[in-house]
């Protein structure tokens, strides 16, 4: 498979378990808290992934040793990094947030808030997807 179809694959595989993950996470954020929703909506998303890139790199399911260990490491790699930068912005955002109120007396005009998380999840999601995700499956994880 050339090389921009298999990225292409690999991201309408991974955006599809993503969106899972953006659903999951929008359901769970009035019950358990955005940063546990995020973390469920994480772990569904890696679980569905499994199965699909395998699909997409080596053309069928295969469970081996090595396989699972470098998808687990690699999942834990993008999984830490995506919650690190979510986390990481959020805070600065309310610090933010509270500085120009403290400021200028006048509460920041935005989306409402389940807007601007599924946005910066989304945002997120692709940055990490272009950096760390697709490499990492192409070049170490689902090597033949």
């Amino acid at each position: 498979m050339k090389d921009w179809k298999q990225m292409a694959m690999s991201a309408l595989v991974g955006s599809s378990a993503s969106g899972l993950d953006l659903y999951l996470a929008d359901r769970l954020d009035p019950v358990v808290g955005t940063q546990t929703a995020n973390l469920a909506g994480l772990a569904v998303d890696n679980l569905i992934d499994f199965v699909g890139q395998q699909q997409v790199f080596l053309g069928g399911v295969r469970l081996t040793g090595g396989l699972a260990f470098r998808f687990v490491v690699s999942k834990i790699i993008t999984t830490l990094a995506a919650e690190l930068v979510f986390v990481y912005i959020v805070a600065r955002d309310k610090v933010a947030a509270h500085l120009e109120e403290r400021l200028t007396g006048r509460k920041r005009r935005s989306l409402k808030d389940r807007e601007r998380m599924a946005l910066l999840r989304v945002a997120i999601n692709v940055g990490v997807f272009f950096t760390l995700t697709y490499p990492l499956r192409k070049y170490w994880v689902f090597v033949k």
